[in-house]
């Protein structure tokens, strides 16, 4: 295994090279930066289509609590809360396609 980026990887199994990419890395990145989204926020990591959003405007939620639900090629990826805090806004709901860096769930 080398490491390529600090988040992503090339692996040689059988049947060919892999590569293989730490999603959780990517979306500290992704705050970190403040790309379209600053800390009271959670934006999409990558496109995909939403499964499911367990939380509505009003809701308290604490830290690392389920707020989208996310299928991207095949698998699905529960995005969580960085912080504790109320959600304020909720821009999209279970069907919609979303693009990557799109604002999916505000919160105070």
């Amino acid at each position: 295994m080398s490491n390529q980026e600090a988040d992503t990887y090339q692996m040689l199994m059988l049947g060919g090279r892999r590569i293989v990419t730490q999603i959780t890395s990517r979306m500290k990145k992704h705050f970190m930066a403040g790309e379209d989204c600053n800390a009271g926020c959670l934006a999409a990591p990558m496109h995909g289509l939403v499964v499911d959003v367990p939380v509505h405007e009003g809701d308290t939620v604490e830290k690392g609590q389920t707020l989208v639900v996310l299928e991207s090629m095949k698998m699905q990826m529960q995005l969580r809360s960085p912080r504790p805090g109320k959600v304020t806004k909720v821009t999209v709901r279970s069907g919609d396609q979303v693009e990557k860096g799109a604002l999916l769930v505000q919160f105070e």
